[in-house]
């Protein structure tokens, strides 16, 4: 029984360490977004919700995403830019590295 519950314990532990949180997975599907379908040095929050990976455009979803993107350093805030040929007061230099 002390055996049962020390490989039960050690396999909860191990799974608690692996386990990646749902908002990086996600920023993850952003970035590779990003990285495969998005030419333009600039992106905005915009541009995310409407022609994003469906299941993030969601401007919530978006601006959580974009924060861990900017904290990881794939992106950049920037202002005044044009995007898709408009101008936005609001968008992030995509950093390809």
């Amino acid at each position: 029984m002390t055996l049962a519950r020390h490989y039960a314990g050690e396999a909860l532990r191990l799974m608690g360490v692996a386990a990646v949180e749902p908002d990086t997975m996600q920023a993850q599907l952003l970035l590779d977004w990003l990285r495969t379908l998005w030419t333009e040095p600039f992106v905005s929050c915009r541009s995310f919700v409407r022609r994003g990976p469906n299941q993030l455009r969601s401007s919530a979803t978006i601006k959580r995403l974009v924060t861990i993107l900017v904290d990881h350093r794939w992106l950049a805030p920037s202002s005044y830019v044009l995007v898709e040929g408009k101008p936005c007061r609001e968008a992030f230099k995509v950093h390809r590295g």
